[in-house]
């Protein structure tokens, strides 16, 4: 049973809150990423970005959609999953 980020010890949900905060924004930006010109961003969404979209704004994320990572967060994934899978060892 997964237990809930409340009944972590604060250490481990300080982690696991700032891991799923880094998932959760780098999936908000994919909409964005690599547009650097603010009135682009300004003119695709004049709200703000409040939702995950599709990369459509430059071609960098082919087949990438709503709700996907960035490259950023793709390779946080294969970290965390490359840590788990060797005892949570991870040597530079």
């Amino acid at each position: 049973m997964t237990p809930k980020l409340s009944d972590l010890p604060i250490g481990q949900s300080a982690i696991v809150s700032s891991l799923v905060s880094a998932f959760v924004g780098d999936a908000l930006s994919l909409g964005v990423h690599w547009v650097y010109n603010v009135a682009d961003i300004q003119a695709a969404f004049p709200s703000g970005v409040y939702d995950y979209h599709d990369a459509g704004l430059v071609p960098y994320h082919v087949g990438k959609h709503a709700g996907d990572l960035t490259h950023y967060g793709d390779t946080l994934l294969h970290a965390l999953r490359y840590a788990h899978e060797h005892d949570n060892k991870f040597d530079l």
